[in-house]
């Protein structure tokens, strides 16, 4: 059984670490900008509606966007991920559905896998649903932290994280599936009390638990799909990966490739 899902899509960020004054979700990898991938994923979803975020280069992403179906929501600085979403809000404030929640810069990620965080969180009900991943190195990442029942109990940021909790091996991947309402009604209680001065998405877990919602989490087979593009080396990296992906899918389709790595 289906629910009506809209897909907000982040792409405001500048990419300092790229070194370039192109909006980093325009740099491409296997000849389309990185934001072509979460889109296309959206589109196959038939979703209510698209929403992207702009900030960085606003205008260039917005010409590339042209006529598309997609609806924008500025975001003038950049302050976190749940400052991000806070300006979507007049574009869905009514709505009952679910919220999908993409990145214009992980452009690894396949529909099957979101296909499975979707039904998953269909399935069991619950009111906040997290792609999540275990990594032998989970520096960087935020961890998933669960309880004594193996619930999900929060989720902490490498930079607020101990040393206790930077050994936990399940990450966090930035993408959720969460019930509209409760999302509208918790993304105004977000505060931005850590190290980097911005607000949080990952703290509506809390906010989820403290009001007894159900929090599930949808681990990946592939945490490579998760990968974020923060530089030119990462870009490089993807792209190679992107190739691989698409001669494999050429092969089992019946095409010859003798020398896939050329």
């Amino acid at each position: 059984m289906s629910k009506p899902l809209i897909v907000i899509i982040l792409a405001a960020g500048m990419g300092k670490r790229m070194r370039s004054e192109l909006p980093k979700v325009l740099h491409k990898v296997t000849g389309f900008p990185m934001l072509f991938y979460p889109i296309q994923i959206a589109k196959k979803l038939n979703p209510h509606k698209i929403i992207v975020v702009v900030g960085y280069g606003k205008e260039k992403v917005e010409k590339w966007l042209e006529g598309e179906n997609i609806f924008l929501a500025y975001q003038k600085e950049q302050l976190g991920t749940g400052h991000a979403v806070l300006c979507t809000r007049d574009l869905w404030h009514s709505f009952e559905g679910d919220i999908l929640i993409l990145y214009g810069d992980v452009p690894l990620l396949t529909f099957s896998t979101v296909e499975n965080l979707i039904s998953s969180h269909i399935k069991f009900n619950a009111t906040l649903s997290i792609l999540t991943a275990n990594l032998r190195n989970p520096y960087g990442y935020g961890r998933i932290v669960r309880d004594n029942n193996g619930e999900i109990e929060k989720i902490v940021e490498e930079k607020e994280a101990d040393n206790s909790q930077k050994g936990i091996k399940e990450i966090n991947s930035g993408i959720y599936c969460i019930n509209a309402p409760f999302l509208f009604s918790s993304i105004t209680s977000l505060k931005k009390e850590n190290t980097q001065g911005e607000f949080y998405l990952t703290d509506i877990v809390e906010i989820a638990r403290k009001n007894k919602k159900k929090v599930i989490g949808v681990l990946t087979s592939y945490p490579i799909e998760i990968t974020g593009v923060n530089n030119r080396i990462e870009l490089s990296f993807v792209n190679r990966v992107k190739q691989r992906m698409i001669l494999e899918e050429l092969m089992l389709n019946g095409v010859t490739i003798v020398d896939p790595s050329n």
